[in-house]
């Protein structure tokens, strides 16, 4: 699977943050610095144009120092589990996943398939890397009362869950 370009323009130090973006660009920084120890999972919510995939760049950028991250789209992570699935090689996509310290995906809502069975797929293999030990950071365009179900979810699950508006 691809991943984004080892270096970007998309750093913390372009970053244009107002006072809708303090916090996420605070909690992008933080889980870059310090992976897996503060917040895991992170969702990064927002509107298009917000400023969540310069975010998740300039993580993967910094991370990428001294850690093996998988920055990828979500459909290209979608496409890559359902040839998996049709070529019979989950179990290994799902050890390449677990190989990485961090798995950042980009456009979440993809997800949101018709497919019942590929986003149970989906959800279940997140929650997986999670638990194995991979911070996992997903940006999506999740509207923000919407959000607040997700974040209830995810912090049902996962206690250590950060959702974070980027508007």
């Amino acid at each position: 699977m691809r991943s984004a370009p080892a270096s970007t323009p998309y750093s913390f130090g372009t970053f244009i943050a107002d006072s809708g973006s303090h916090e996420a660009l605070a909690a992008s920084r933080a889980v870059a610095e310090n992976p897996r120890f503060e917040h895991n999972p992170v969702l990064l919510y927002g509107p298009t144009g917000s400023g969540k995939t310069h975010l998740l760049h300039a993580i993967a950028d910094v991370m990428r120092r001294n850690r093996k991250v998988l920055h990828v789209t979500s459909e290209v992570f979608v496409r890559r589990l359902i040839d998996s699935i049709k070529s019979d090689e989950l179990a290994t996509f799902r050890r390449s996943l677990r190989d990485v310290d961090a798995l950042l995906l980009d456009d979440l809502e993809v997800v949101q398939t018709p497919r019942r069975r590929t986003r149970a797929e989906v959800i279940r293999l997140l929650a997986e890397v999670a638990d194995s030990g991979v911070q996992l950071v997903v940006a999506s365009r999740l509207r923000r009362e919407f959000a607040a179900r997700v974040e209830k979810r995810l912090r049902q699950r996962f206690p250590k869950a950060l959702v974070v508006a980027v508007e």
